[in-house]
């Protein structure tokens, strides 16, 4: 039986032949997380690049690194998936130069802007897309982690803690399970209505919270937003809620291998519309496809992307002060909530004549 590396570094050998490469470069921390099977190439989380960069070749699979990282990168990210160790000092130029030499002027792709190299980042990012047996098996083992210390942080909350303070809450217990938060956002009563990305502030919670977080574990990013009120709120809410709810299962229901992106788009917008907010899409983006990014692109009215065999998406609808977020696998089985949460509380909408179950305000 093929391995998931042996899989992937096939998919890019196949990659080269059929664009007339002789080897592809990988820099991204996303792209060593996934030819890696969910190893990890970051020190510094602001970058979009790791310490250690991987090139495949027709015959050959090799790891670059400094004198810094070459022993931690062979005892602990690469053991025993066969990459060769090109190793260079820190510093001056070197990374360059090596590269240069296992090139050899040969015509070669890389995820980044490199001399030497043609930059195809898309292209290769669309090689991620349809997740191998072994990658839905850490998939639902992040999601089902995360669903469960999400769900954890949000019955815990009272009234009167900062933004600050649940941000913190949920980052370390993404951390505390052994992975990373690359997304959190928290906003409490006024600040939900005002800002549709709204970065943690000293604010203190008084009656209502929204939670997002986008978490990883071994590679793999899953996303949930959910909301939190403190008493029931009011009809004007309930109908905003439902009206959201509606948008999400239309997203969800809309998102089929072979579909096309721009048209599962349309379809949410037209959502948004039979609800009675026509424009409320206008005021953020409504997710995309996921894996080993928060979004590996988003969807919009121009995204001709195809909806891949095993792929995930996260679709996160909002309208004024209310939003939904899963992350789902799509395969031809259908589509799958992997961050469900069996205990929250569930809203039932119509979609298509079709009755589904989403994710309701939790009221504590």
């Amino acid at each position: 039986m093929t391995s998931e590396f042996e899989t992937k570094v096939a998919r890019l050998r196949a990659f080269c032949q059929g664009n007339g490469y002789e080897g592809v470069l990988l820099r991204r921390r996303t792209n060593f997380a996934w030819l890696t099977c969910g190893h990890n190439s970051t020190v510094e989380r602001c970058s979009d690049y790791g310490v250690a960069d991987l090139l495949v070749t027709m015959d050959g699979c090799f790891i670059l690194a400094s004198e810094i990282e070459r022993y931690r990168m062979m005892d602990e990210e690469l053991g025993g998936l066969g990459f060769e160790l090109v190793t260079f000092p820190w510093g001056g130029g070197a990374l360059q130069a090596s590269l240069d030499r296992l090139r050899a002027g040969r015509r070669m792709a890389a995820d980044a802007f490199l001399p030497g190299f043609e930059p195809r980042e898309a292209d290769l990012a669309d090689l991620r897309g349809s997740l191998t047996p072994e990658e839905i098996a850490r998939a639902r083992t992040t999601a089902r982690l995360s669903a469960a210390n999400f769900e954890r942080v949000c019955r815990e909350i009272v009234p009167g803690m900062t933004e600050h303070e649940v941000a913190g809450r949920l980052s370390a217990e993404s951390v505390s399970a052994g992975g990373d938060a690359p997304v959190v956002l928290v906003a409490f009563d006024d600040r939900m209505v005002k800002y549709r990305h709204p970065v943690p502030t000293g604010k203190r919670l008084e009656q209502r919270a929204l939670i997002v977080r986008c978490s990883q574990q071994q590679g793999i990013i899953v996303s949930i937003s959910r909301i939190v009120s403190f008493g029931e709120p009011g009809a004007e809410f309930r109908r905003r809620y439902a009206a959201c709810a509606r948008v999400n299962g239309e997203f969800i229901q809309a998102t089929r291998p072979g579909a096309v992106v721009s048209d599962i788009f349309a379809k949410g917008v037209a959502a948004y519309a039979a609800v009675g907010y026509p424009d409320e899409w206008k005021l953020h983006h409504q997710g995309g496809a996921m894996g080993y990014a928060c979004r590996d692109y988003i969807a919009d009215a121009t995204c001709r992307k195809v909806v891949q065999d095993n792929q995930i998406f996260g679709w996160n609808p909002s309208i004024a002060g209310t939003k939904l977020e899963d992350t789902i696998l799509v395969s031809r089985q259908g589509q799958e909530i992997l961050t469900e949460m069996p205990d929250w509380p569930r809203i039932e909408v119509q979609v298509n004549g079709r009755t589904m179950s989403c994710p309701d305000v939790l009221v504590r």
